[in-house]
């Protein structure tokens, strides 16, 4: 008997994506009202949004992301974190990430900003990592990763966030973090 009862008790898969899907869409309504002023609409990745910004250039000299295998790739886990940031008619940039098994850690595994003609340039990663820590808290995370940063500069740009370096035995920035 023990056994039916817990089973009874468990989510099915429908019903997991539906609880992550409603947080993401509160996390959504947070930053849309939390930056109403710079015209924000933030919502859940298209795939237009991902072809859209796979034509993007790289302002850091590395290779651009491949947001449509992104994409594709993260709807697999009910769980992601998903975000398109439009400001007009303009999209202004994506993230994607996934909290840990537990999930007492989201992870940020791509963030990209449109370097053409973007109404929030330089306003982007504040918008970002405040809807990020918005869903982080919803699920009870502990702390925000940002994985693998590209390079130096963007080290430092994060930094200026309040993120911290965490680096492996031989040196190398393996992610960024900060508490929620």
């Amino acid at each position: 008997m023990p056994n039916r009862m817990l089973y009874s008790m468990q989510l099915t898969l429908a019903q997991v994506g539906e609880k992550y899907r409603a947080i993401r869409e509160r996390v959504y309504q947070l930053t849309n009202d939390r930056f109403a002023a710079l015209g924000v609409h933030a919502r859940q990745i298209s795939d237009a949004d991902a072809t859209s910004a796979d034509a993007w250039d790289d302002k850091y000299g590395v290779v651009t992301w491949k947001w449509c295998d992104f994409v594709q790739y993260a709807r697999r886990d009910a769980k992601r974190f998903d975000l398109a940031i439009e400001a007009g008619d303009r999209l202004c940039a994506l993230c994607l990430g996934v909290p840990t098994g537990g999930k007492m850690t989201l992870k940020l595994h791509v963030v990209g900003s449109n370097p053409h003609e973007n109404p929030l340039k330089g306003k982007v990663l504040m918008i970002v990592f405040s809807a990020a820590h918005a869903y982080a808290a919803a699920l009870g995370s502990l702390e925000v990763h940002l994985c693998e940063p590209v390079n130096e500069r963007v080290i430092a740009l994060y930094k200026t966030y309040g993120y911290e370096t965490v680096q492996n035995k031989q040196g190398v920035v393996t992610h960024m973090r900060k508490l929620t």
